[in-house]
């Protein structure tokens, strides 16, 4: 995926993502909700996680929104 455009190859990974969560949501009945969501800062920022669980990691690609061009 390197020879791609950087939107492009992050769409990709979010959409790996997102049907990961839903592959998970409909084999194991794992389900989440978002606490906070409305604190999230506009413009670029640093999410920085405790704990980060393989889970997580695949999460906040679909939690959090895109950011291009700092």
């Amino acid at each position: 995926m390197l020879f791609l455009p950087y939107r492009m190859q992050f769409a990709m990974a979010r959409s790996w993502a997102r049907c990961s969560l839903w592959m998970l949501h409909h084999l194991c009945g794992l389900t989440f909700t978002v606490e906070g969501r409305e604190r999230i800062p506009s413009g670029n920022h640093v999410v920085m996680s405790k704990h980060t669980s393989a889970w997580e990691t695949i999460a906040l690609f679909v939690i959090f929104p895109p950011k291009f061009g700092c």
